[in-house]
């Protein structure tokens, strides 16, 4: 679990409620109005929404939303638009490292909502550098070991195709800048990249047709934490818990991946 290395296994693992989806529309179009605010509207420019459009698409939000957080974050929109990018530090359950990105319009608000949680379940919310000493922000690309290729029997529809993972890893690994790849759950690779290089990284990887599920800047831990059964039971309620608070966007943790 230490930055998204149970990724697929979590993603699998959850059912998507109208609700839940809801939520991720709503965390999405956040995080797509920032990426329009900061760097400008344009895809072809802004690398950053052009990850998180690919992202939108991919948990079938709509165009209209879409267009809507961009036009609210780059102020052609009617909507005023004002939050702030603030990460915060802490201990869960079972001890376990805890590093919470949030986007909020505010702080008092969101401060409140995750001391308390913390609190309510054994840990507590630390200063700036009290964990994230033992992290490393990169670059993380998740790569599924297929192609999606067009056929006279699907129409316009793209099939499938299922590739070697073998062979699709040593492809990754004569990328340029790719600094490390692990092996994921069933067919997907992770590949890990210095976040200067991740754009680059990931056009590469597009060139070559592969899947990408997606793509983004994390923090990794450096030395993970050994943990039991419960001690993973734990942190995955608390994580559950964590992506109910609305301003919550991503959480990493010190967990060890292999378990």
């Amino acid at each position: 679990m230490s930055g998204h290395s149970k990724w697929a296994k979590i993603k699998h693992k959850k059912a998507i409620t109208d609700a839940k989806k809801g939520k991720a529309f709503s965390k999405t179009a956040q995080q797509i109005a920032v990426a329009a605010r900061d760097g400008g509207p344009d895809l072809d420019v802004n690398f950053s929404l052009r990850l998180l459009v690919d992202k939108a698409r991919a948990i079938s939000m709509p165009a209209e939303n879409v267009k809507r957080a961009i036009e609210r974050g780059s102020g052609t929109g009617k909507e005023a638009f004002q939050v702030d990018e603030i990460v915060y530090e802490g201990y869960g359950p079972a001890k376990v490292s805890y590093i919470v990105k949030t986007l909020t319009d505010n702080k008092n608000r969101t401060v409140a909502d995750l001391r308390k949680l913390f609190s309510d379940y054994g840990g507590n919310l630390g200063e700036s550098g009290s964990v994230s000493w033992n992290f490393t922000q990169k670059g993380m690309v998740i790569v599924k070991a297929a192609r999606l290729e067009k056929s006279e029997k699907f129409g316009e529809d793209a099939a499938e195709i299922s590739l070697n993972k073998d062979e699709v890893e040593l492809s990754l690994m004569d990328i340029a800048g790719v600094s490390d790849i692990k092996e994921g759950e069933e067919s997907y690779l992770i590949v890990y990249t210095d976040p200067k290089e991740l754009a680059k990284v990931r056009d590469a990887i597009s060139e070559l047709q592969f899947i990408i599920e997606e793509a983004e800047l994390v923090w990794v831990a450096n030395n993970e934490k050994d943990a039991t059964d419960d001690d993973i039971e734990k942190t995955e309620n608390f994580i559950e818990a964590l992506e109910e608070i609305e301003d919550v966007q991503s959480i990493w943790t010190d967990v060890d991946s292999k378990l």
